[in-house]
């Protein structure tokens, strides 16, 4: 798949894809993927993780931190990589027959408001936007769904820090970036970057794995990473809207 360390610019966040039904063998994919960042051999790769447990990358000395996240849903698999926190979620569109008493729970009052105001027929795709907007938003963070998602309102492209999650004294908030992905995916990133350029990648078909993939180094470097086919350019993250890429 690459054969050198790859560089990612401070500005950008890359979004790799691709799908495969085993769990194992996506974080067998993802490790593959992260250890050309880091400048690492496969078996090398050091994975920590901050104070709140989210799991972030160690690269060779002279290179910067790697940031990443992981979401999978049914077949397909995204991740994202990025020199800041990140977050990401995708998740598969399908009918709820209890959407209205769940979106009573997942919405502050102005998203409610919102979803009140559309066609029944739109409801589960703003449902699904606002749902991973709030994921991505809290992988970012580190903190999981610690925080009641309807205290998280995702009603505008940017979150501002004002339920206790500090960034850093360059950065403002968390701004927000959605994408409908081809075949009934919704998908959403969260980045404290401000005009940050997302680059969508293929994993390539070279970077499908054998059942030989899921062995010896590979199998370990799984099995310590207890958080957490191919596909077409099919999506393009655009902030504050969801669009669908040709």
């Amino acid at each position: 798949m690459m054969n050198r360390t790859t560089v990612l610019p401070q500005d950008q966040i890359h979004v790799w894809h691709w799908r495969q039904p085993s769990t194992m063998c996506s974080r067998v994919v993802a490790l593959s993927v992260l250890g050309h960042y880091a400048g690492r051999a496969l078996a090398e790769i050091d994975l920590t993780r901050t104070h709140a447990g989210k799991p972030f990358l160690l690269p060779a000395v002279d290179l910067l931190p790697i940031n990443f996240n992981i979401s999978g849903s049914d077949d397909l698999t995204m991740l994202a990589v990025s020199h800041q926190p990140v977050g990401i979620d995708v998740e598969r569109v399908q009918a709820l027959p209890d959407l209205d008493d769940v979106a009573k729970y997942c919405f502050t009052l102005e998203e409610a408001r919102q979803f009140a105001a559309i066609p029944p027929s739109d409801r589960a795709h703003y449902f699904y936007r606002s749902w991973t907007r709030k994921e991505a938003y809290l992988k970012a963070c580190g903190c999981g769904l610690s925080i009641e998602p309807n205290r998280i309102d995702t009603t505008q492209a940017t979150i501002m820090n004002t339920i206790g999650f500090a960034v850093s004294p360059t950065h403002r908030g968390w701004h927000l970036h959605d994408a409908k992905v081809r075949g009934g995916f919704q998908a959403a990133l969260s980045t404290p970057i401000c005009g940050a350029r997302i680059v969508s990648r293929n994993v390539g078909d070279d970077a499908t794995l054998s059942s030989e993939g899921c062995a010896g180094a590979r199998r370990r470097k799984i099995d310590e990473w207890t958080n957490t086919k191919r596909d077409c350019k099919c999506y393009h993250f655009a902030s504050g809207i969801a669009i669908q890429g040709e």
